[in-house]
C-alpha cells in the first residue's frame, strides 16, 4: 500500500480530544512537579547561620501525600497513552 492510499483517520483540521486530554496532563504534571519542596528529611541542624537557610518551610504531611497520589495518576495516564500508542501503531502496520 503506497503513502497516498493510506486511510485518513483524522481530519486534517480536527483535533483528536486525546491529545487535548495529553496536553493538559502533561501542563498540569509540570506544575504539580513544581510545587514539590522541603519535606523535611534531611537533618537541618547547623553550626554556623552563615550556612543554614532562613525561613525554610516544611512540606506537611498533607500536601506530600496529594502531590505523590497525584505524581500516581500522572504516571498511570501517561502508561495508558503509551500503551494505546502502540496497540494503534501495531495495530496500523498489520
Amino acid at each position: 500500500m503506497r503513502t497516498s492510499e493510506l486511510p485518513v483517520l483524522v481530519p486534517n483540521n480536527a483535533v483528536p480530544y486525546s491529545d487535548i486530554v495529553v496536553l493538559i496532563s502533561i501542563l498540569t504534571n509540570t506544575l504539580m512537579m513544581t510545587l514539590f519542596h522541603f519535606d523535611g528529611s534531611v537533618n537541618m541542624s547547623c553550626a554556623s547561620p552563615d550556612y543554614c537557610p532562613e525561613h525554610l518551610e516544611i512540606m506537611s504531611s498533607g500536601w506530600f501525600v496529594a502531590l505523590n497520589l497525584g505524581e500516581v495518576a500522572f504516571n498511570l495516564i501517561f502508561t495508558l497513552e503509551a500503551i494505546c500508542k502502540i496497540i494503534a501503531v501495531g495495530s496500523f502496520f498489520r
